[in-house]
């Protein structure tokens, strides 16, 4: 198992892309809605917890969700609309105390959706958000990976889901992990994981900005350049909102470092 060089750092870069699954639940609603009730919220929130979205369009089907989700604790469709909303509107957070909560509230959300432990897109979802509390937490979270590379790796069976999410976020995290025996870190666990992304689903910017950074741990410069230069130019405004902005800018980052 070879170690990457950044082994001191943890799940930083976890930019999906990723709530602690433990702690407090949502209080319960006092006023329980119809079924009809809880689906229009549950469309809703979809409709609203998009990338493209204004912030403030994003907050509200943050809410609804949160009402649809109160009254129907157990319903999937509203604890993972809970989940995909509470990752998109924690993600953008700078300020620490709300990215945890808003994160813990999207983990508990998707574990209570889920139909068992082999419901990948409730792992993803519980992941995406459990990896948000990690990059809060950094070192403190350490003991938390291991339940991440669980969730991710059971996420595995639906690769398609965000274009490859399952397969960049587990192969990010082996990627900025310390190795054994303090973490899972592993850098050509990573690398296999990043460059499977990148082939399999070649136009998402994350692919292939991540699948650099695994070419820079393994000293490939022109292969990192190539997937930098992709990932810049598929990191649109149009496709991926206030997130393009950001998936450039680290890009430009690494490519810097590279010269």
């Amino acid at each position: 198992m070879r170690q990457s060089r950044s082994t001191t750092r943890l799940a930083s870069a976890l930019v999906l892309l990723l709530g602690c699954a433990s702690g407090p639940r949502p209080a319960l609603p006092q006023v329980v809605l119809s079924a009809d009730e809880v689906r229009t919220l549950v469309a809703s929130a979809d409709a609203r917890c998009r990338p493209l979205a204004a912030r403030g369009e994003r907050d509200a089907g943050h809410a609804d969700a949160i009402r649809a989700q109160q009254s129907a604790p157990h319903d999937r469709s509203a604890g993972l609309a809970l989940a995909r909303c509470a990752h998109l509107r924690a993600d953008p957070e700078t300020d620490e105390a709300r990215v945890l909560a808003i994160a813990e509230q999207g983990a508990e959300a998707a574990r209570l959706a889920s139909s068992g432990p082999d419901d990948a897109e409730a792992a993803y979802l519980q992941a995406l958000n459990l990896g948000l509390y990690v990059r809060a937490k950094g070192l403190v979270a350490v003991g938390r990976l291991s339940e991440l590379v669980a969730l991710l790796k059971t996420a595995g069976a639906r690769p398609d889901l965000d274009q490859g999410g399952p397969l960049r976020v587990l192969g990010l995290l082996y990627l900025r992990a310390p190795a054994w025996p303090v973490g899972p870190g592993d850098l050509d666990a990573g690398l296999d994981l990043l460059k499977q992304a990148a082939g399999k689903y070649p136009e998402h910017p994350l692919n292939r900005l991540f699948y650099a950074q695994a070419l820079i741990e393994a000293d490939d410069p022109a292969g990192a350049r190539r997937e930098l230069d992709q990932a810049r130019a598929l990191s649109m405004a149009e496709r991926y909102g206030e997130w393009a902005a950001r998936w450039r800018s680290e890009a430009d980052e690494l490519a810097a470092k590279l010269h």
